[in-house]
């Protein structure tokens, strides 16, 4: 079945149409701007800035600022808080010093949470990234200013400013409130990329700078899984990986199996959320969409009906989990493996399941950039 779904993207050019933003594949939605597929190309982009972000950091570590609070919606948060668990301070020794910031993340529809955080924190060595969005500028604005005025009072209003960083549109409200507070970097967004597609844009990469991850050697292994999903024609397209596991992904959802099960690596925990998360918020849609599970535990194949898909996202040298994903293949439960080779690999999971969850959305005539409520309890509920 799968084969005769690539047969039918390859007849409709679906990945030629995607590079050339065809926004046609999906059912057309209201968006403020409804070219979404900046995301495709922000790697060639940004790998040209990984210069200016190795100089940023340095900059900041050479003033002495030791944590980081982001403020920004739940997809940025998500992406921040992969690269803190996964690179960061906590997936280090902790008998060593740590010589980048330690993250913590504030999302911008309930900031409650993170006031606290003020009172834990040395707000005289905190950086503050807000990142501002399309739509969601006036919640930024609220973090912005709740934590503005509490560094004010510490550092005073003329130095404040040196403590907060603003990734928002150039041309958008915020970048003037962030030049008029005197922030200490701008970083501005490709109005063509929406929030939850931002993994290898600024709202990830600046981040992901700060707790320690090398911006150019992520960005090679994004680039290696772009160049594969840039396949578009004749028998290559069967092996486009991004194709390919959009073309499962789809065809399994509409025979019944729609449960996306995600079963992975210990040190890939925080991957499979970031997965789930794109999954549930792009494919969603209740009566015909995908329903990512993650982080439950692997059972007997006998405990699971046929709506499962279980995708193995694999680091290489750990087999902890083959005996038991191989006995599933073996049950007859469709099973599709990932295997990375460490942990940098990641940047190129971001690319492909961006590009999957597009493909996807065209075979279930969802549109995946629409904005679709979604929370943390239907991704874990069976």
């Amino acid at each position: 079945a799968t084969n005769k779904t690539l047969d039918e993207l390859k007849a409709a050019h679906v990945m030629q149409r995607l590079w050339t933003h065809d926004q046609t594949l999906w059912p057309a939605v209201e968006l403020p701007n409804r070219d979404r597929l900046g995301w495709l190309h922000s790697i060639d982009i940004l790998s040209d800035s990984a210069g200016r972000l190795q100089t940023f950091v340095q900059g900041v570590l050479a003033d002495g600022f030791t944590n980081v609070l982001l403020i920004g919606p739940q997809s940025t948060c998500l992406t921040a808080e992969l690269f803190h668990k996964t690179f960061g301070k906590p997936a280090q020794l902790s008998i060593l010093p740590f010589p980048y910031l330690t993250l913590a993340v504030a999302g911008i529809t309930d900031l409650d949470p993170a006031y606290s955080l003020g009172a834990e924190y040395d707000l005289a060595n905190t950086l503050f990234i807000v990142d501002a969005q399309s739509g969601s500028e006036d919640a930024a604005m609220a973090g912005f200013e709740h934590f503005y005025w509490q560094v004010a009072d510490v550092l005073g209003s003329e130095q404040a400013g040196q403590s907060f960083v603003a990734i928002t549109a150039h041309d958008g409200p915020f970048a003037a409130t962030a030049a008029h507070y005197g922030f200490r970097e701008r970083f501005f967004t490709d109005p063509l990329i929406n929030g939850r597609f931002t993994a290898l844009s600024y709202s990830g990469l600046l981040p992901a700078a700060l707790v320690g991850v090398d911006v150019h050697k992520l960005l090679e292994r994004a680039a290696g899984m772009a160049a594969n999903s840039d396949s578009c024609t004749g028998r290559h397209l069967f092996s486009n990986q991004a194709a390919h596991l959009g073309a499962i992904m789809g065809t399994l959802a509409i025979a019944g199996r729609n449960k996306v099960t995600l079963l992975n690596s210990l040190a890939l925990n925080s991957l499979s959320a970031w997965i789930a998360h794109l999954l549930s918020a792009s494919l969603g849609q209740s009566g015909k969409g995908i329903m990512p599970i993650f982080a439950e535990a692997i059972a007997a194949p006998r405990a699971y009906r046929d709506d499962r898909l279980f995708v193995h996202l694999r680091l290489a040298g750990d087999k902890t989990q083959d005996t038991a994903v191989a006995d599933l293949a073996a049950a007859g439960h469709p099973v599709v493996t990932l295997k990375l080779q460490d942990l940098y690999d990641v940047g190129g999971q971001f690319f492909l399941w961006q590009t999957a969850t597009a493909v996807a959305g065209h075979i279930l005539n969802i549109n995946p950039f629409a904005q679709h409520p979604v929370s943390m309890a239907r991704m874990y509920a069976l």
